[in-house]
């Protein structure tokens, strides 16, 4: 199979379990360079194949493939818009075991046991009841984060904003044209929890990190150089939680007006 086998990911990762829902966010360049020093090709094939095996039949991998276009008017084409978060997703849209999610903005190519069920949502907000995020978290999903810092890309963190309430966000609808997978054109509306400018918020969640690290929330594995960190949604979410509603978001934002 090449670069980090499915052996080794079933033998150093035993965080991830047969059955498990996986939502995979990676930094493929990471990789691609600790393989080339090891002399080897990264193969994103072999790599994502690897993790179904130890996933198993009962398993389901997602893979976000994010767009903005939908936001900026551009039409959403169910079958050729393209991933803009990274080259593991923009694989995955390419290989027919996958399937994509109806959302226009934040779409996931799907495998796996739940991925036909996925594939029939179409929420119409991005991180709020009935979303991707909330099935995630509803089903008890796990993360795994590679090449990157735990919460780099977590998009679950809007979810956490929108549940629980950010006085940084509020919700916006765009609408734009919609092709589905049938080739059908429609005029679709879609609303998204948004940043207020005003409030000139900044993200920023290494110290976040450290309290995941530090309670066992977020359990690292370094693999040929690279760090996996793997976490259950369900406790992430609670402790985004209690930093919203208790800390004022000091341990993930930094924005006007925020208590000192």
């Amino acid at each position: 199979m090449g670069y980090v086998s499915c052996s080794l990911i079933a033998g150093e990762l035993n965080q991830i379990k047969k059955g498990d829902i996986i939502y995979l966010v990676s930094d493929i360049l990471e990789l691609a360079k600790q393989a080339k020093r090891s002399g080897e090709r990264f193969d994103r094939k072999g790599f994502l194949d690897g993790l179904m095996e130890v996933l198993g039949e009962e398993g389901t991998l997602m893979l976000p493939t994010f767009n903005w276009g939908f936001c900026r008017g551009e039409t959403f084409d169910y079958k050729r818009t393209r991933c803009e978060t990274g080259a593991l997703g923009g694989y995955a849209l390419t290989d027919s075991r996958y399937v994509r999610t109806k959302h226009p903005i934040y779409s996931f190519a799907v495998r796996g046991k739940m991925a036909n069920e996925l594939a029939q949502l179409d929420p119409p907000n991005s991180f709020g009841e009935g979303s991707l995020f909330d099935y995630m978290y509803k089903n008890s999903a796990k993360a795994l984060v590679v090449g990157l810092p735990p919460m780099r890309g977590l998009t679950l963190l809007h979810h956490a904003e929108q549940v629980f309430g950010v006085p940084f966000r509020y919700n916006k609808e765009f609408t734009a044209d919609y092709i589905d997978q049938e080739g059908n054109l429609s005029r679709k509306t879609y609303s998204m929890y948004v940043r207020d400018l005003a409030m000139d918020a900044e993200e920023q969640t290494e110290p976040f990190d450290k309290i995941m690290g530090q309670l066992g929330v977020c359990q690292t594995t370094i693999i040929n150089g690279v760090p996996f960190h793997v976490m259950e949604l369900r406790e992430v979410m609670e402790l985004l939680r209690m930093d919203i509603q208790y800390n004022d978001c000091r341990n993930i934002y930094r924005y006007k007006g925020q208590p000192v």
